[in-house]
């Protein structure tokens, strides 16, 4: 059965009294190497005593009996109308000799009449599968040859023949729940098949059913009847046995166990999907195998041996480190089997009595492989401890978030596989191939020892999530890693490398933007070049103000005459508190001519705020204007000069500086997690990147732009939008009152003739439709958006102005740390929101916790590198040390910039923004990254702007979202949107739709603000008064009467969903027989799935009903 853990735990070994039960082990305190895993505690509920205990016995009834908890899970999928591919067993052998087909046939038969598994049918009572134990039958093995059609080869026949067999549906009802043939393919060649349904067998009972075969065989073909032991059980006994247990409370202990162990632990491994999850899982898979070297294989014994540990734990332990390494999760669920055989009787039975062992994966990066192989031990010991706990009541118990898009809680898997042997005297036997392409999890992973000593792997992989390549590279990478451990067992795990150097080149190579040749000259180079080619064209226009670049350079050198007989020079901070104007781009142009550096001071700025800047930047010269003075109340802090009335004086010197590419330029405060602001240097060589990026990469298109300027100075948005200035195009100043009027500015920027436009998304999505509206099909604007990011909606929006040719939108990612803009993605229809590629000239790289790259696909910290990166922040070397990092691939020595932003490769190269690593949240014990909830939030078409935020209420901590949607789009409708997206621990608990969302001054949102704000109650359904929430039909009344006794609660709403009330999928099974029932209503099981809302419920059913009378 591939990919769904044929093996019962072959590394598990056999612990049980002489004469008694399987008893659990328990161990001394030396047995216990190495900490828990993080949020675990020990647990010891056993002690020197045997466990006490009820012992199975012989049924000795007729008539049907109580199937086991796990059988009832595949009973139920069979109900659902599975194809039921993924629940079977298929083995075929090549037999090579001579063979007596009546004698094979013989002891095939005699297996099934010994073990009653094998002829057991299921009914339902009540919407719960019994088992019924049926005569022995004879299967009528007969030889069948194999006969090719004209265009197919012998082997090509048989793969038919087999493949024909294989994909035949079992009916569980009716049986029987295996089949077999015998194909003859020449003399003395014959393929045996044989197929068994996963509810009545599992790996280690193929052990037994082969071996047993192949004893009868000889028996037979030596003229005497098979002679086996006495069964003193059968499996009907054990199952029966199971449910007394739980309903005696022995599975306590065990139930507290798994409670704990899985603790806080997310239920759901974000594995990176090549292609987004289906709503229903298909259980299409594909196989990958490769095999590691015995030499490989012999090392890891080694080390398992130094580590108290078996091969098994540590080939586990590494797969659990490719999977953290993989997914970039360090805490998860991986599935493992074991044999759940309790007693010695059991160990000859055949019957479904693997259990699936939900281990927690908690990789600590911080500690070594060794820790790790210690961490692996103790919890696969304690598990093994609690196994007899059926997987499916452990699920009903917990109730993880039910979905048919993946099984609950185990996405992953990890067996150590055994095949069973036939042997037959005289006869070659060779196992073939016969898998069907699924897979029940999305990957699971197998591997055996050859005879040779080498491992040989099969990765099992979900074909509607991964391409082959994906998983290819995963193997490479294991592979690599299975290396690695043995080599580096006490290095950190967050060093240990995963990708090869092939593999490594390619995701740093997507990084790395085009190199232009040379230094990209200084900004006031570039500016003197635009003065000499074009002095009498506009630089910068002013609503009636308009300076030629002449003028322009004219009243630059002013000031810079003005600022150096105050002393200003290099390495000084000049602070510049004029509004956005045509003055202000000249005290920049000027103060930077001097060698000094500029600080935006904005006049609207609280005075204990200024003050602050002034004293932390040290400024000892503040420009202003007279009436700005007044209004910004500047503290006296600095020396303050009134450009409107000041005068360089005829004597004053020209400043003469040459500016080194390291000289700061500017420097801009951006908030700090503390509180306290933190000033931002950037050096002149930054500066010159970002224009020579920009145009290299064609994101800057020809000269003569028109670029509106409407950012506020003190943030990084305007140094992008005033230094276009310096390679000859034209500023234009944005008004305050046109800036916030999107009706005004769609007119400006349509009378001013713009080509260039920068703004955020929360600002862009007033503005399309009024611009779309001025622009009509002119075109010739370029949007620029960035700052935050970008909703799929408006995403969709500028796509749609774009092909229609009203504008042409790009999405720039940057940071202030970074010169402002570092990557850049042309906005359109055919692709879904994302941050694109680096500019020119321009290094970016998606790195884990130990720096390493991360591969396509897994999430990563975005870092910054090359000439972009700043110079650290203004007199705080500590904070600039942890954020600005030595460049490992650097030879020069540069630095990196660490930017707190979550971002994956995707398979075609592009980047995709994933939120922020800092804003991070507990609720009830999980760990959540509120910008992963905001993104999905924002992939809903009728969100606009959204933002997610903790909150507590009388001690309960929640999260409550906000949005702002498009009109007729409700709370609901999102809601329902995040709950096919998110697992209900990441799932808000409110929802809150507002006009208009808080914005910082630089038009981000406001998070602080918009905790402030009042939520809403949950949806609408949820706000409805209990009076108005009735049943409004006789369907509606009918189906909660049902739900109620089924779920055996009372006071159901129509507005109560089956599964929150405390439903699951074997009473999502009781209340569909009940309704069959009661009142003759047939509805498939996944209709509950679908429509687990009781009122939405009761609307499918009469939906049905009237389908059903239109039809007849």
């Amino acid at each position: 059965m591939p990919g769904a853990l044929r093996g019962a735990a072959q590394s598990q070994g056999a612990l049980r009294e002489p004469h008694g039960p399987r008893v659990r082990r328990r161990r001394t305190p030396r047995d216990r190497t190495g900490p828990l895993p993080t949020g675990q505690r020990r647990i010891h509920p056993v002690t020197d005593q045997p466990a006490q205990r009820t012992l199975p016995t012989r049924l000795g009834q007729e008539g049907p009996s109580p199937a086991s908890f796990s059988q009832a899970r595949l009973w139920f999928a069979d109900q659902m109308g599975r194809r039921g591919l993924e629940f079977v067993y298929p083995y075929a052998l090549r037999l090579r000799g001579p063979l007596d087909a009546d004698a094979f046939a013989g002891a095939l038969d005699a297996v099934v009449a010994r073990h009653e598994t094998l002829r057991t049918t299921f009914v339902s009572h009540d919407g719960e599968p019994l088992q019924v134990v049926n005569e022995p039958f004879s299967l009528g093995l007969e030889v069948t040859p194999v006969e090719a059609r004209a265009d197919e080869s012998a082997e090509a026949a048989l793969e038919r023949e087999i493949r024909a067999v294989v994909e035949l549906r079992f009916d569980l009802s009716q049986g029987p729940v295996l089949r077999a043939r015998l194909f003859r393919v020449g003399p003395d060649e014959h393929v045996f098949l044989l197929v068994i349904h996963h509810i009545a067998t599992d790996g280690w009972s193929m052990e037994i059913v082969f071996r047993e075969i192949g004893e009868a065989y000889e028996a037979l073909r030596s003229g005497r009847e098979p002679e086996f032991p006495e069964l003193s059980l059968q499996f009907a006994d054990v199952a029966s046995w199971e449910r007394q247990r739980f309903a005696a409370g022995e599975f306590a202990a065990d139930l507290a166990f798994w409670r704990e162990h899985l603790e806080g632990c997310p239920h759901v491994l974000a594995l990176p999907l090549d292609r987004p999850k289906p709503a229903v899982q298909s259980f299409d898979g594909r196989l990958l195998s490769f095999e590691v070297p015995a030499a490989d294989a012999t090392a890891l014994a080694e080390l398992a041996k130094e580590c108290g540990a078996s091969t098994h734990m540590v080939l586990l332990a590494t797969f659990q480190l490719l999977m953290a390494r993989w997914s970039g999760q360090y805490d998860f669920v991986v599935g493992t089997p074991a044999a759940n055989r309790e007693v010695s009787e059991a160990e000859e039975l055949v019957g479904f009595f693997m259990n699936l062992l939900p281990l927690r994966a908690a990789v600590d990066p911080a500690g070594s492989f060794r820790d790790l192989v210690a961490r692996v031990r103790e919890s696969s010991l304690d598990a093994y401890d609690h196994q007899g706990l059926s997987f499916d009541r452990l699920v009903e118990e917990i109730a993880p978030e039910r979905t048919l898009a993946h099984n609950p809680l185990v996405q992953i898997a990890f067996n150590m596989e055994k095949h069973p042997r036939l042997t037959i005297d005289g006869v070659g036997v060779e196992a073939l191939d016969v898998q069907p392409d699924i897979t029940r999890y999305d990957l699971a992973v197998d591997y055996f020892v050859e005879p040779s000593g080498a491992l040989r792997w099969d990765f099992y992989y979900a074909s509607d999530l991964f391409e082959p390549e994906s998983i290819e590279a995963l193997t490479r990478r294991f592979a690599r890693l299975l290396r690695t451990v043995t080599a580096r067992p006490d290095a950190s795990l967050a060093v240990l490398p995963v990708l090869d150097e092939q593999e490594e080149a390619r995701v740093l190579g997507l990084g790395r933007g085009p190199q232009p040749e040379g230094d990209a000259p200084t900004l006031l180079d570039r500016f003197r070049t635009a003065v000499e080619t074009r002095p009498d064209t506009p630089a910068v226009v002013d609503g009636d103000t308009v300076l030629t670049f002449a003028e322009l350079d004219r009243r630059a050198t002013e000031i810079a005459r003005i600022v150096a007989a105050h002393g200003a020079g290099p390495e000084e901070v000049v602070g510049l508190c004029l509004p956005r104007s045509a003055e202000l781009l000249a005290a920049m142009l000027g103060v930077l001519r001097t060698g000094a550096s500029y600080l935006p001071l904005d006049p609207q700025y609280p005075a204990e705020r200024l003050d602050y800047l002034i004293r932390d930047s040290a400024v000892r010269v503040v420009l202003t204007a007279s009436r700005t003075e007044r209004d910004a109340r500047l503290g006296g802090l600095a020396t303050t000069v009134r450009l409107d009335e000041a005068q360089p004086g005829a004597a004053a010197p020209t400043p003469l500086v040459e500016v080194r590419p390291d000289q700061c330029a500017y420097v801009i405060y951006t908030s700090g997690s503390t509180g306290r602001p933190k000033g931002v240097q950037v050096s002149h060589g930054s500066l010159a990147s970002l224009l020579a990026g920009l145009e290299h990469s064609g994101a800057v298109r020809t000269a003569d732009g028109r670029v509106g300027w409407n950012a506020s100075p003190s943030f990084d948005a305007s140094v992008q939008q005033w230094t276009r200035v310096c390679r000859g195009d034209t500023v234009v100043i944005v008004d305050e009152a046109v800036r916030r009027s999107p009706e005004l500015l769609a007119d400006f920027v349509a009378r001013q003739r713009l080509t260039d436009l920068d703004l955020t998304p929360s600002h862009a999505e007033h503005l399309a439709g009024p611009l779309a509206e001025a622009l009509g099909s002119v075109g010739g604007l370029r949007l620029w958006i960035g700052g935050e990011p970008l909703p799929v909606a408006l995403w969709e929006t500028l796509g749609a102005l774009t092909d229609r040719g009203v504008l042409d939108a790009v999405n720039v990612y940057g940071t202030t740390e970074t010169a402002v803009d570092t990557t850049w993605a042309p906005v359109t229809s055919r692709t879904p929101p994302h941050l694109g590629t680096s500019l020119a000239g321009q290094t970016v790289r998606l790195l884990d916790g130990g720096l390493l790259p991360v591969p396509v696909g897994t999430p990563g910290e975005l870092y910054v590198c090359g000439v972009s990166v700043a110079r650290g922040y203004l007199g705080r070397p500590g904070l600039t040390a942890s954020r600005f990092v030595p460049d490992p691939w650097a030879a020069d020595g540069s630095r990196m910039y660490r930017t707190g932003d979550r971002a994956r490769w995707t398979p075609d190269g592009r980047l995709e923004y994933l939120g922020r690593t800092d804003h991070q949240v507990k609720v009830r014990g999980y760990r959540i990254e509120l910008g992963e909830i905001e993104s999905v939030l924002a992939e809903f078409p009728g969100t606009l702007d959204c933002g997610v935020v903790r909150k507590e209420h009388e001690g309960d901590a929640g999260l409550a979202a906000y949005l702002r949607t498009t009109p007729g789009t409700t709370a609901r409708q999102v809601r329902e949107h995040a709950e096919s997206r998110l697992p209900e621990w990441m799932r808000p608990s409110t929802y809150t739709l507002l006009e208009e969302m808080p914005l910082t001054p630089a038009g981000k949102l406001d998070r602080v603000a918009l905790a402030e704000i009042k939520t809403s109650g949950p949806s609408e359904a949820e706000t409805s008064a209990p009076e108005a929430d009735v049943p409004r039909s006789a369907t509606e009344e009918l189906l909660i009467r049902i739900c109620q006794e089924v779920l055996g609660v009372e006071g159901l709403r129509p507005s109560d969903h089956f599964f929150e009330a405390g439903g699951h999928s074997l009473l999502a099974i009781r209340v569909v027989a009940r309704l069959k029932r009661q009142a003759q209503l047939v509805i498939p099981m996944t209709a509950v799935f679908e429509n687990p809302v009781l009122r939405d419920l009761a609307a499918y059913v009469e939906e049905a009903i009237r389908a059903r009378m239109a039809s007849s």
